[in-house]
């Protein structure tokens, strides 16, 4: 007669923050152990995540990871991921943010000559881009 004894689940290598380039892909690993094997579920905020060409949920021998394949800002908040069993639980989350690529401001569409009447009123228009968007000031 063989008993098993349940364990409750454990992260032995936590989920680290990481402050990612936006368009890069990021990945959350960490790793779990428990007997019986723990189930696991993501959640981002109190949202639980499913496999998804958003989120690649992978857990493989103990290993737990999340992949987003392309970083934006959408994506930043608090992930945590949940390791349950007949034992017990354990919850370990980490915050992902990004760091937003920036575009120096040019103009996409620059002064016009124009001739105005003394007297009249003329108006002005300029288009510039960036990131973060310009302010443009007279």
């Amino acid at each position: 007669l063989v008993v098993e004894v349940p364990v409750p689940p454990r992260f032995t290598k936590q989920l680290e923050d990481i402050v990612a380039e936006e368009g890069s892909q990021v990945v959350l690993e960490g790793v779990v152990e428990g007997r019986p094997t723990p189930a696991i579920s993501w959640y981002r905020a109190s949202t639980a995540l499913t496999d998804s060409p958003d989120f690649r949920l992978e857990y493989v021998d103990g290993s737990v990871r999340l992949t987003l394949p392309e970083m934006t800002e959408k994506e930043t908040g608090t992930y945590t991921c949940e390791a349950t069993n007949p034992a017990g639980r354990a919850v370990n989350s980490a915050n992902l943010s990004i760091r937003v690529k920036t575009l120096a401001p040019k103009f996409i569409k620059g002064l016009e000559n124009t001739t105005v009447s003394d007297g009249n009123t003329i108006r002005l228009i300029v288009k510039a881009s960036g990131k973060p968007k310009p302010n443009v000031k007279w």
